[in-house]
């Protein structure tokens, strides 16, 4: 209402508190991010790595992967926190294959 528009710090904010949240509220992170962009403000390697654990909590791993992969081809540099939040639930679930087929992915894109 007074005219303050809010800027990436404050988008990474509200994205963060829906992985905080007793169940992951990713609808809400989704929405979050699509207002950023509709706003024009470009995601940061910070937005990416907030939005992985939102993905991450809520078991979201394939969709996680397409939105990281989404940023990194935007030209988001992403470096190897973002990609922990996947590997982390993948790991956890006992899912070996798609831990390393997740790990080999990050290695690519991170150097």
């Amino acid at each position: 209402e007074a005219g303050v528009a809010p800027d990436e710090v404050t988008y990474n904010s509200l994205i963060s508190l829906c992985s905080r949240m007793r169940s992951a509220d990713l609808p809400r992170a989704e929405a979050m991010h699509r207002e950023m962009d509709g706003s024009g403000i470009s995601p940061s390697s910070i937005t990416v790595a907030t939005l992985m654990q939102v993905y991450g909590r809520a078991d979201a791993v394939p969709r996680g992967r397409a939105k990281l992969v989404e940023a990194v081809e935007a030209g988001v540099q992403v470096d190897t926190f973002a990609w922990r939040p996947l590997l982390h639930r993948t790991a956890c679930r006992g899912d070996v294959a798609l831990t390393e087929e997740l790990l080999a992915q990050m290695e690519s894109v991170t150097g």
